[in-house]
């Protein structure tokens, strides 16, 4: 251990973090010493309050399979304030959701609402009449430190036998 000077580690184990203060002294012989950092903590937890550490929010479904011509709803709940939300098909820009104000759609073929008249911590996305082209990624966006999520869409398209179409149309 010749030339070991010391080491300082942070250990946090639940909400207690301390301080271990490893030190190598002149006859080779190595000390430890343990001190509180309680002002870490709170300084971590003021952080944590404030929304200057990331912020979280939900998006579910991650996965939606869904039938061509069919809806399928999304729903992105957001813990804490937040100001403005967006909602992306395929990497297009088709929603607009703020925390107050007019929900703005870019066509009919979607919309937004909050899951109750109430609370905002809940946005519904709907895209109704989904396509094979609306297939893909659907991105939930949150203005600040929020981020975004995406989701998974899958459309099945159903396919007819021929030879049944003929029976039907025939009888």
């Amino acid at each position: 251990m010749e030339g070991y000077k010391g080491v300082t580690t942070m250990l946090s184990v639940g909400f207690c973090i301390e301080t271990l203060d490893l030190r190598n002294n002149n006859n080779n012989n190595m000390s430890a010493s343990w001190r509180s950092q309680p002002n870490l903590l709170l300084v971590c937890l003021l952080l944590s309050a404030t929304g200057t550490v990331s912020e979280q929010f939900q998006l579910e479904p991650l996965n939606a399979t869904v039938l061509h011509g069919s809806a399928v709803r999304f729903n992105a709940t957001v813990q804490g304030a937040w100001k403005v939300m967006t909602w992306s098909v395929g990497g297009l820009m088709v929603t607009t959701v703020p925390d107050i104000g007019d929900i703005i759609s870019f066509s009919e073929q979607f919309s937004a609402r909050f899951c109750s008249s109430s609370d905002t911590s809940c946005v519904e996305f709907t895209i109704q009449n989904v396509t094979r082209s609306k297939g893909g990624a659907v991105t939930c966006s949150v203005q600040g430190n929020y981020g975004s999520k995406t989701a998974q869409l899958y459309v099945q398209v159903t396919a007819y036998r021929k030879d049944l179409l003929e029976i039907v149309v025939a009888a």
